[in-house]
This record gives structure tokens, sequence and C-alpha cells, in this order.
């Protein structure tokens, strides 16, 4: 499961960091955070997604590895952004980027992969007892076609409601810390983000219903090297 899932981590990477790398390049710094932000924002939504799907916790010993599937859709809105002159153009999500009149012709601006959702999967490892659960998320450093990818994380849940006698539900509170690196000679990408939820579940059978609230924190760092002047 774990090599499934680099292999698909590392394919994924290697092929944004190509197109990133050729269309980030061609923007000034200020234009690069409105081409940039939704991409962090699906890295964001990303790792601190799919931190659980229950609230039970075992109250003696529990073991869970699981490969967590999930679907983030890109909302219209993070598809485009708007130049100084009000003209839209894409974000590294959207489709076309603008071409805007100058005296000597048009000023093209690069355009986005063009996707509205991107499916993404995370591995992770569990041990619980006593009514708290400790996760762990991790793929090693990694380097192909010089792209180094890294993703370490972890998370601590703890059960509510054994402490409320003939609770009808789950529930449970939950910390979550993850930091994902991607690293190459022409560019940098760090992203930390922490997450505290509270969440409640049924089980019916075989199926899970749950649903909770979450509070994240993201701290997103794109570094891109100068050239050097000889």
């Amino acid at each position: 499961m774990k090599k499934i899932f680099l292999l698909l981590f590392i394919i994924f990477t290697i092929q944004l960091n190509a197109q990133f790398e050729d269309r980030i390049n061609e923007l000034s710094e200020d234009l690069q955070k409105g081409y940039t932000t939704p991409l962090a924002t699906w890295t964001g939504t990303y790792l601190n997604s799919g931190g659980y799907f229950t609230a039970g916790v075992s109250k003696t010993f529990g073991f869970k590895l699981s490969l967590v599937g999930m679907m983030i859709m890109i909302p219209e809105d993070q598809r485009t952004f708007k130049l100084s002159d009000g003209t839209e153009t894409a974000t590294f999500f959207g489709e076309k980027g603008a071409a805007v009149p100058e005296t000597e012709g048009y000023l093209v601006y690069p355009p986005g992969v063009n996707q509205t959702s991107v499916p993404a999967a995370i591995p992770q490892v569990a041990f619980s007892a006593l009514g708290t659960e400790l996760m762990a998320r991790f793929v090693p450093e990694t380097v192909i076609e010089d792209v180094s990818i890294d993703l370490l994380g972890g998370a601590v849940k703890h059960s509510i409601s054994q402490y409320i006698p003939l609770c009808p539900v789950d529930i449970a509170v939950q910390a979550m810390y993850n930091k994902l690196s991607i690293g190459s000679p022409d560019l940098d990408i760090s992203t930390t983000n922490f997450a505290i939820n509270a969440h409640v579940s049924k089980s019916f059978g075989l199926a899970i219903l749950y649903g909770g609230l979450q509070y994240e924190k993201q701290l997103w760092i794109l570094n891109i090297p100068l050239p050097v002047m000889n």
C-alpha cells in the first residue's frame, strides 16, 4: 500500500513541479502570489484532510494501517485572479492565461493546468489504547529526476464520549501536524500545517456516519533562487 501511494505521489509531484516551474518563472513577484494561492490552499486541504473518519477510539488496544483517498474540489473563484487593471487570468488550477494589449503587442500570462478537482491519497498508521489514538504519516525523502519530496505528519486523538455514561455517539477531539517539502534546482516548496478538530460519529454496521468542526493554520513557503549574475 505504501509503495503504491509513494509511486502516485512521486508521479504527481514531478508533473506538478515541471509545470509549476515553467509558469511561475514567467511572473513577477506580485503576480506569483495570485497565481500560487490556490495551490497553497490545495496543499493545506490535502494535508489537513483524512485525519479521521470515525470518533471511535479503542479502550484497550487498536491498530490501523490505511491509505485514505479523497477528491479535493477546486472552487471556480480559485481558478482565476485579477490583474491590477481588473483583467482576470488563470491561477495554477485555471485554464487560459490573459492576453493584455500593450503598445508593442500583447502580454500573454501563463495558463494553468485546467483542473476543477484533484484526487489524492495519504498513508496513515494509527495505534490506540485507553481512549487515546496516535497517528503517523511518513514518506521518506525521495529524489527522482532532480525532484526531492518528503512528508512527515502526526496526530493525537482523545475520546470524550468515554467520560459520558451511555453516550449514544462517539465524540473525540484531535490535534494534527503535517509538513510537506518539494525541492528542485529551480524552486523549493515547503508547507507546514496544523489543525485541531472536534468530531462525532455513529456506526451502523459497516457504515459510519460522521462529521466535525476543524480549525486549520498553514505556513506555505515558495523559494525561487535568483539567477547568478556574472
